[in-house]
């Protein structure tokens, strides 16, 4: 006896439906909230750590490196696609900043840090890198 028409439409609908519910969604399906600690490298490391909040892709929070500033404000955005924060830290005349990539489990962020001194009325700017995790 063959099925009526409504049975044999439910289960492609119900197959879509738990495929989407498998993909990424976004901006949501990739949060970097949380308590995060490691280390920022120059030519010797500090302990730093992060507690960040996200809104959608809206990173915030505070950050701390150990021997140059405690809880100054995080700002950054995140891009679910490449699995990247843009952030900065501002510490009176400095810009503290980069690309933080997130790894593929969300509990490792690494990459390269600009100290940018050109706002500064003596000092150079200084690269480093940053790796934190939770």
């Amino acid at each position: 006896m063959p099925r009526p028409r409504a049975a044999r439409m439910a289960l492609p609908i119900i197959l879509i439906a738990l495929a989407m519910g498998c993909s990424d969604n976004g901006p949501g399906s990739l949060d970097v909230s949380g308590s995060w600690s490691g280390v920022t490298s120059f030519n010797n490391g500090f302990s730093t750590s992060m507690d960040l909040t996200q809104t959608g892709t809206a990173v915030g929070g505070t950050m701390t490196v150990a021997g140059a500033f405690i809880d100054n404000t995080f700002t950054g955005t995140l891009d679910a696609t490449n699995r990247t924060v843009e952030w900065e830290v501002l510490r009176g005349c400095e810009s503290w900043g980069g690309t933080l990539s997130v790894s593929a489990d969300g509990t490792q962020m690494t990459g390269a840090l600009l100290v940018d001194r050109t706002g500064c009325s003596s000092g150079s700017n200084e690269s480093g890198t940053v790796s934190v995790s939770r």
